[in-house]
Order: structure tokens, then sequence, then C-alpha cells
């Protein structure tokens, strides 16, 4: 019989009919209902999420953890494009491995990060690769893992784009959106079947990418620092994945001392822009 690394234990109250314990730290929770970390120390994580109605807890001594809310329905619909990531986030940092909030595209054998603000095209870059020669692992998060060069692992076969930006995306007119009215949110596909053969479990990372929208007709790759890449990438991973911050910032930094980084300035031609990510994976560069 195999026993599992982890266990999640996942609790609807609404479902079960029983109701959360009394939480001893409840008279610090702010009043503006704002995540409070209960800890964050070595062997015990607690995240409480009053505003999602979700207690999030971690216990590394045992590998146990439980993902409480008290109903499912509350449960915002992003978090189903990412389930679990807190929980996922701290016990593989403590397993020597890190969620980062980047797009991961490549062959089979070795591949890219991208990484960025929002508003860079980092998302529509990796989402235009299903479409391609290329192979999607992510558009938003992913799995670093040190093995021991830097390899990217897929944890999510979804995708998210702003609802104007689905509609220019011939190749997913099948595909059905999570949300299907524009109120600011980004529309959320589920991957899996419709496109199962573009997509890649994991390859070794060669090269991090940190795309610009440029308006031009030609793509322009060249090399960057490790500094500006940190930038790109560190701020949005430590704000989204909460706690570990130290292993994270570790993890990057080694992360970016051992991959080069360019920068790509994007073109118009979505088309144009797979094609120059696929040449360079088949370049000298890499």
């Amino acid at each position: 019989m195999l026993h599992p690394n982890l266990t999640i234990f996942v609790v609807d109250e609404e479902s079960i009919d029983i109701s959360m314990p009394p939480l001893p730290w409840i008279n610090e929770i702010d009043s503006k209902g704002l995540d409070l970390w209960v800890s964050d120390s070595k062997n015990l994580k607690i995240l409480h999420q009053p505003s999602k109605n979700t207690l999030i807890m971690l216990n590394l001594l045992t590998n146990e953890a439980i993902y409480w809310v008290k109903s499912a329905s509350q449960i915002p619909y992003y978090e189903s494009s990412a389930p679990l990531r807190p929980i996922l986030h701290w016990w593989m940092s403590s397993n020597g491995s890190q969620l980062l909030h980047a797009a991961a595209v490549g062959l089979h054998d070795k591949g890219v990060l991208i990484i960025g603000k929002g508003g860079s095209g980092k998302s529509n870059t990796a989402i235009s690769c299903l479409d391609s020669d290329l192979y999607y692992a992510a558009d938003d998060y992913c799995l670093l893992c040190f093995n021991p060069e830097p390899e990217v692992h897929s944890l999510y076969a979804t995708g998210k784009l702003f609802f104007e930006d689905v509609k220019s995306y011939l190749f997913l007119k099948n595909i059905n959106l999570t949300l299907q009215d524009n109120n600011g949110d980004k529309a959320l596909f589920f991957l899996y079947p419709n496109f199962a053969k573009r997509l890649c479990k994991s390859f070794p990372i060669k090269a991090i990418l940190l795309p610009k929208i440029s308006n031009k007709e030609e793509v322009r790759i060249s090399l960057t620092s490790a500094a500006k890449a940190y930038l790109a990438l560190a701020p949005s991973t430590i704000f989204q994945l909460q706690g570990c911050r130290n292993k994270t910032h570790e993890n990057i930094t080694r992360l970016l001392h051992d991959v080069p980084c360019f920068s790509m300035d994007l073109s118009i031609d979505r088309r144009k822009n797979t094609d120059a990510i696929f040449q360079f994976l088949n370049s000298t560069f890499v």
C-alpha cells in the first residue's frame, strides 16, 4: 500500500453540517476582514482568511493539512484555477521546491519561464503557444524544482485571459469559460481535455523571458540582467504566495544565478512570438 507524502483534508461546513471550532485568535481578526497570519513557524502554518470564510493549516511534522471553508459556493472563482495553492506552496517549499507566479512553455526536453507584471503579455504569450509547435505547462503558477538543474512542473491545466482577448483567439472558440459576464475579472478556462496534446508535465528551464508589449512587427530577444528578472518575478510571487518568504527569495535567486535571462519585445502578430520562442529554444543560446 502506498503512503501519501502529504494528506490534505478539504472541509465544507455546509456539506457536512459541522461548524468550525471556536478560534482562539478570533479577537485579533482585523475588522476589515483581512487575511490573518496566525502562524508562520517552521513546522506550523496557519492562514485565516475571514473575507473568504476560509481557514488553511499545515502541520509539517505530520505532513497533514486542512483547507476549511464555510461553503464551497463562497470560494472565489479564481481559486478553482489554482486550488490549494497556499498548502502546496508551504509544503513544496519545505521540500526544496518552489511555486512561482510565472508562465512556462517549451519542448519536451527544454523550455522557458515567462515572467512579468500584469499587462506585460505573459499570459497572452503562453496561451498563444497552445496553437503552435510548443507545449504548455502554465500561464500563471508553476512548480520549480532543482534536480539538480532547474526544472518546471505543471500544476494546473488552466488558463486566464481578459474577455476581450479571448474572442481574438479563434482556437479557443469551443472552450467553456467559467465566467460568462465581464465584470473586470479574467475569464477562466480548463485546457483538459480540449488541449491534452499541447499540455506538458515538465521540462528543464533553459532560459527566462521577460516579455514586453512593443506594438512592432518583429520580435526582438536580447540578454538582460538577473536584477531585472528578479523584480519581474519575486515581488508578485512573494505577494501572491504568502509565507516562506526567505526560502522563496533564496530559490528565485538560485534560479536566476543558474539560468540566463532575456528581454523579449513582442510582435503584434502572436504567431511570430510563438515562432520566435520555438526558434530560440532550438538556437545555440540554449
